[in-house]
């Protein structure tokens, strides 16, 4: 009597496995996705509140905020003013932004009727659009 498995039975497990190991791959995927978006919806939320925050403690920067016109604010202006003050991650870079890239990166703030819109750009993005 042989011991051992014969060459199907190998391959049976072997394409078990790998149902498995693709499933379980797709749907890690699938939570690191919803995770990335989590993390950019709570990213534009910091920035808004930021920003805000900085508008509602510089009356004159506010007032200078014309209709349909777009007003950038850097985040080393959010920083230099204590409203930013950690190292941030682009999520469009997948990288980290340190306190010296900061001037490199903006929110771009506009007025619509009686609604501010709030975009986060590289800084010469928001210089273009004006």
């Amino acid at each position: 009597m042989k011991k051992g498995f014969t060459l199907v039975e190998l391959l049976a497990v072997l394409v078990i496995i790998g149902l498995i190991s693709t499933l379980s791959l797709t749907n890690i995927a699938k939570k690191a996705d919803q995770m990335n978006e989590i993390s950019n919806i709570e990213f534009n939320s910091l920035m808004k509140a930021s920003v805000i925050s900085y508008l509602s403690d510089n009356n004159n920067i506010k007032n200078q905020i014309i209709r349909d016109k777009i007003y950038p604010i850097t985040f080393k202006q959010l920083h230099e003013s204590g409203y930013l003050n950690e190292s941030i991650y682009d999520f469009f870079t997948k990288a980290n932004i340190s306190v010296k890239d900061y001037e490199n990166y903006c929110v771009c703030v506009n007025l619509n009727k009686s609604n501010y819109t709030y975009a986060v750009v590289k800084t010469i993005e928001c210089v273009l659009t004006n």
